[in-house]
């Protein structure tokens, strides 16, 4: 069982991801939030944005899905990730990355950030 915030909100992320459910991005975020899909792009500030950004999760055949906490604080932490799936022809993706987290005072992000590799 999680013992932080940082650590519920990396774990419900890993749900949602998991269980495809696209609708509940929202759970996750802030009223303001400035979520970074893209280290060199600007930030997603919109839920709408954030869910059009999360489309390609549906047709995934998800493999492996890890979310380690490596850092947290009371509002703020970091994790990496390994991630594996199958696309809809069937060739298989895998990627690692790290994530940053800080949240309001209801467990919410006001910012994410996201930076990873892929082969």
């Amino acid at each position: 069982m999680p013992n932080s915030a940082v650590e519920r909100w990396f774990l419900s992320l890993k749900n949602i991801w998991i269980n495809k459910d696209i609708e509940n991005i929202g759970t996750l975020l802030s009223s303001e939030f400035r979520y970074y899909e893209d280290p060199f792009g600007p930030p997603l500030v919109t839920l709408d944005e954030v869910k059009n950004a999360w489309k390609g999760v549906s047709d995934q055949d998800i493999l492996k899905l890890e979310i380690r906490t490596l850092i947290e604080h009371e509002n703020e932490g970091s994790a990496t990730y390994e991630f594996s799936y199958k696309d809809v022809q069937g060739n298989t993706h895998d990627s690692k990355g790290a994530y940053f987290v800080m949240l309001d005072g209801r467990g919410r992000a006001i910012e994410f950030r996201q930076w990873w590799v892929g082969r």
